[in-house]
């Protein structure tokens, strides 16, 4: 499919917007198009608003029954996205779409420069700003209605992460804190709390990762806490998964050197496998310049 992926429940364009045709003769002109965003939580208040019926007061959505009937209403043109998994959040906006995501693989878009959404603009200094901007427009709207998305959205999924241009010691990314927590999910098999973004990892190149850790548990004979460099999704050729069990409340380090060769495409993945709950703290993938190999 768009993208290489398949089945629902993505983030791009193509997956969230849909066509709504309604007919009412009596009170929506033929032929009326709405270019304004209505999402699915405003189809209810805005049938009510049709049929001139008042709302409990308690829903989430606009009355948008004024833009079907042709009217001139200041409209905001804002989307938000509320992923099935509770693990992404995002909005689209007529310009942009932004996409925060747990693990750290976020997303920013332009959405009238690249409609079909194949350039990622998340790491670049150019577009830092309104990444930020959207980021707090999310944050505030999860506020508004208590979504359980709060326990890990914040500010520094978009402060962090890439460093662009590298720092003097070669890092090239960082991430403060993250987090994930599997004990209450009993069909939960690969959960990753990390992904680094795609390209951030030069061919002909060596790396230090390096993080520290705690755990909070795990649930099970068979779970573990994990890390793998891959390129790309070829399997046959990661390094890893590296597999470590710790019981509760138990602190540690990681650290792994890669090379990666001809490849140029290697990610960063962190996960838990089947039921844990995981703290990484001060982690940091720092380039070995040829002058640090001798």
């Amino acid at each position: 499919g768009e993208h290489d992926l398949w089945g629902k429940n993505q983030w791009y364009r193509t997956a969230y917007q849909l066509p709504c045709l309604v007919r009412w003769p009596e009170r929506i002109p033929a032929g009326t198009v709405v270019d304004h965003f209505l999402t699915m939580v405003d189809i209810m208040p805005t049938l009510l608003g049709l049929m001139g019926i008042d709302g409990s007061g308690r829903e989430q959505g606009k009355d948008g029954s004024a833009l079907l009937r042709g009217e001139k209403v200041d409209w905001v043109d804002e989307a938000y996205i509320h992923h099935s998994s509770l693990r992404s959040a995002g909005i689209f906006t007529p310009r942009y779409e932004l996409v925060l995501r747990s693990n750290g693989e976020c997303m920013l878009f332009d959405r009238v420069h690249d409609p079909e959404q194949t350039r990622n603009l998340i790491s670049g200094p150019a577009h830092r700003a309104t990444a930020r901007r959207l980021a707090r427009k999310v944050i505030d709207h999860h506020r508004q209605v208590a979504s359980p998305a709060l326990d890990w959205l914040n500010l520094d999924l978009i402060e962090e992460g890439t460093v662009d241009p590298p720092s003097p010691d070669g890092t090239v990314y960082r991430r403060k804190h993250l987090q994930g927590n599997t004990l209450k999910r009993p069909k939960a098999t690969f959960t990753r709390v990390l992904t680094t973004p795609a390209g951030l990892l030069k061919a002909h190149s060596t790396y230090i990762v390096s993080f520290d850790y705690r755990s909070k548990g795990l649930t099970g004979n068979d779970s573990a806490f994990y890390y793998t460099l891959r390129p790309g999704n070829d399997r046959a050729h990661q390094t890893g998964p590296v597999r470590w069990r710790a019981a509760a409340g138990t602190s540690g380090h990681r650290e792994h050197r890669l090379s990666t060769g001809d490849r140029g495409d290697f990610v960063l993945i962190i996960g838990i496998f089947k039921q844990g709950a995981l703290e990484i703290e001060n982690l940091v993938i720092r380039e070995v310049r040829p002058a640090q190999e001798e």
